[in-house]
């Protein structure tokens, strides 16, 4: 057979785990109208993830303002409903969502009109002997919960009690039945819930969590667990409490300790300290002008401030045209040749002018000297003296 609340269950459950809360309340809620069609584990699942997105969602003032306001402008047929939920007190929250699920797991419609408070109503005698023990826990974590919110949202009230109540109909439906219907693990695990989280932890009823436990049905070692645990919870509470007085105590400490060497503080030290006023002068009183500092001048100051800076060396490029300026710039003396000059003195005149722009044509003209005397000494003496025209011509390019 198969189960129509299986496939609305799991879409619920990855809703809830994507936080996209108003698609989850969307799916449980269609799936709680066909529940007399569905197995009991998937409509348990159900009701404790019901129990445990409202809760999430109560928890947060920004998450329930955001998820109320996208169920006023969703278009489903639940959303109505699940807004005004969500706008109700955490009292009221609590006692619709526990009624609705007694009928649900009752198998039979709900009323139009629920009651307004945890009483044991006949559905609720019926149920609560059968009600599966996930459902009970969670709907018992909830509502110690919604006791926290309505604590905090009336301080000055008595202290909410709809956990303390849910517990104690449980109790007194255990009581009225017969041993036949009493699931002892499952009223072990409830008397523990009662007697350390809300009568001990919460209410801070401890004498009376021992004598609830002393009277109980449990077993003598269950029963002497349950005190164990119970004593073990008050003493960490108990030290809870001194550690919280202790830190107080200490940062009070602190406090005027702080506040004592700040008073016994000098003025000097105090940043309140005002400047002392100016004395005005006398109309027939000189003013005394403040002392201005001069910068020096330039005379007095050193030599390394007023020094001009030293050039940068020159590469060897401009070097070398630097020479060729000076020498093409500085006077050539005209040289004078006498026709009884020596050989030697011819060769070094030829050398001091070597340098000048035409010492070119001076080599081109030497090096055909060259080869027209080593023809002529080929040819015999009948060729012409070409060494005197040539020595000729070296003459005029350096007169030139």
């Amino acid at each position: 057979m198969a189960d129509p609340l299986r496939e609305p269950c799991v879409n619920a459950t990855q809703a809830f785990l994507r936080k996209d809360y108003v698609q989850c309340l969307l799916d449980i809620e269609k799936a709680l109208e066909s529940t007399h069609e569905g197995l009991d584990t998937s409509l348990e699942q159900l009701l404790v993830l019901r129990f445990t997105v409202v809760s999430t969602i109560s928890a947060h003032a920004a998450v329930r303002a955001r998820v109320t306001k996208a169920l006023h402008h969703a278009e489903d047929v639940h959303a109505h409903k699940l807004e005004h939920m969500l706008n109700m007190g955490p009292n009221s929250l609590f006692t619709q969502l526990w009624y609705e699920c007694l009928y649900a797991l009752a198998r039979g419609p709900a009323p139009e009109t629920l009651p307004t408070s945890i009483a044991l109503t006949p559905v609720a005698e019926q149920v609560l002997l059968r009600i599966p023990t996930p459902v009970l826990t969670s709907a018992i974590l909830m509502a110690l919960q919604m006791d926290t919110l309505a604590n905090a949202a009336a301080p000055t009230s008595a202290r909410s009690q709809i956990a303390r109540q849910t517990c104690e109909c449980f109790f007194s439906a255990v009581v009225q039945a017969d041993d036949i219907h009493h699931d002892a693990e499952k009223y072990e695990r409830i008397l523990r819930l009662y007697t350390i989280q809300v009568l001990g932890l919460y209410l801070g009823e401890w004498d009376y969590a021992y004598g609830f436990v002393e009277y109980s049905t449990l077993p003598s070692p269950t029963k002497l667990d349950v005190l164990n645990a119970l004593s073990t919870a008050q003493e960490n509470e108990k030290h809870k409490v001194e550690r919280e007085i202790e830190v107080l105590r200490h940062a009070q400490q602190q406090y005027e300790s702080e506040k004592s060497r700040r008073s016994a503080a000098t003025p000097q030290d105090t940043p309140s300290k005002q400047m002392a006023p100016v004395p005005l002068a006398k109309p027939n009183e000189t003013v005394a002008r403040p002392t201005v500092q001069r910068t020096p001048s330039i005379r007095g100051r050193p030599a390394s401030l007023t020094a001009e800076p030293s050039p940068s060396p020159l590469s060897h490029a401009d070097q070398r045209k630097h020479l060729q300026q000076y020498l093409q710039r500085r006077p050539r003396p005209e040289p004078t040749v006498s026709p009884v000059q020596s050989r030697s003195t011819w060769w070094s005149l030829f050398l001091s002018h070597i340098t000048h722009e035409r010492a070119l044509s001076a080599i081109l003209l030497l090096v055909v000297a060259l080869l027209f005397r080593s023809s002529s000494g080929r040819h015999g003496s009948k060729s012409p003296s070409w060494l005197a025209i040539i020595k000729q011509r070296l003459l005029d390019t350096i007169r030139m």
